[in-house]
């Protein structure tokens, strides 16, 4: 980053966090290459890290999309341009997709160390 800020050219840092479209169904529109992380639909399952209360940040590729394309007419460009879709907990994703597969995903048994 040093050798771009002291640069004469424009840019901007795109910060999107999680891309939604590897929490959703299989199927769903996107041009990703998918992989599945905290919820697996096919098979009912979650497997959420921690206490899954903490909240995230996910973003649709296809509204990052649009998002950068609008950002082209901008006079000029912060240093990060931030993009927020959706926050929630992974718990409440994990609920999300439980209601609309009308019924529980299960989960691993968690250990604890000590």
């Amino acid at each position: 980053m040093g050798r771009l800020r002291k640069s004469r050219l424009a840019y901007t840092r795109f910060l999107t966090g999680a891309f939604m479209d590897y929490f959703g169904p299989q199927g769903a529109p996107t041009t990703l290459q998918m992989i599945y992380l905290v919820v697996d639909h096919a098979n009912k399952k979650a497997v959420i890290p921690g206490d899954g209360n903490t909240p995230v940040v996910l973003t649709h590729s296809t509204d990052m999309g649009r998002f950068v394309a609008a950002s082209l007419d901008l006079a000029e460009w912060d240093d990060a341009s931030v993009i927020v879709g959706d926050r929630l907990t992974l718990n409440e994703l994990t609920k999300h997709a439980e209601d609309v597969a009308g019924g529980k995903y299960t989960a691993p048994q968690r250990s604890t160390v000590g």
